[in-house]
């Protein structure tokens, strides 16, 4: 059975925020950048990951330039 899981995660160089899927660890949905107004208004399981097929490869391929964010510390939604 698969594992989804989903976070949002920032590219460091550019510092935009995307919505992520992976299942078991393999990166297979990316959907981003994301607009401050998309990023608060939805939860990451709500993105159209089916729809941005390029980005995944994008993604898997430079997920070193990604950091994972915790959005309660890091996005000052605590």
């Amino acid at each position: 059975m698969a594992v989804l899981e989903y976070q949002y995660w920032r590219h460091e160089p550019s510092g935009a925020r995307y919505a992520v899927r992976l299942n078991e660890g393999h990166v297979t949905g990316c959907v981003g950048p994301l607009t401050d107004e998309d990023f608060r208004s939805r939860y990451v399981v709500e993105y159209p990951f089916a729809a941005a097929a390029a980005d995944v490869a994008w993604a898997a391929a430079e997920r070193a330039a990604f950091t994972l964010l915790d959005i309660g510390r890091d996005e000052g939604w605590v």
